[in-house]
């Protein structure tokens, strides 16, 4: 239970768009569970939107 907090709060710090690619290909290969992939699928919408958001808030920051 220790080790998979510590990893989930680690994955809603920050996760790279390429660890979301691989997220994905893991749950086309079947890797995941349905619940899981369930799960997976939407942290990784959320996970994708915030890093878009979060790269388009710098940019416009650095712009100004």
């Amino acid at each position: 239970m220790q080790v998979n907090c510590s990893i989930n709060h680690t994955l809603n710090e920050i996760i790279s768009d390429d660890e979301l690619r691989v997220l994905v290909r893991m749950m086309d290969n079947g890797f995941f569970g349905a619940h899981q992939r369930s799960f997976v699928g939407s942290f990784v919408s959320r996970k994708s939107i915030e890093n878009y958001l979060n790269a388009h808030t710098s940019n416009t920051t650095e712009l100004n």
